[in-house]
């Protein structure tokens, strides 16, 4: 391998964003097809009328997030940040 080629030390953490509104019922579902190898399931609730946060915080790599507004368009960017 040439001495040129940079490596990482680690691999880069991967971060999942589900928007999710009255998904209560899907959400377990979702969260037992995840594959391995993820750092952090992100539910961003579009304010559910179900138990959407309860199941939501069931799972262990669970954060939670608010819409500031309604629809998926806004949703995603919810919880838009640099990694740590």
């Amino acid at each position: 391998m040439p001495d040129d080629v940079y490596l990482p030390a680690s691999l880069p953490s991967i971060s999942v964003v589900i928007p999710a509104l009255n998904e209560a019922r899907n959400l377990p579902h979702v969260f037992a097809r995840l594959p391995g190898g993820i750092h952090e399931v992100i539910v961003v609730d579009g304010h559910s009328l179900d138990d959407t946060c309860a199941v939501a915080a069931a799972e262990t790599r669970y954060q939670n997030s608010k819409q500031t507004r309604t629809g998926k368009g806004n949703a995603l960017p919810a919880d838009s940040r640099p990694p740590p």
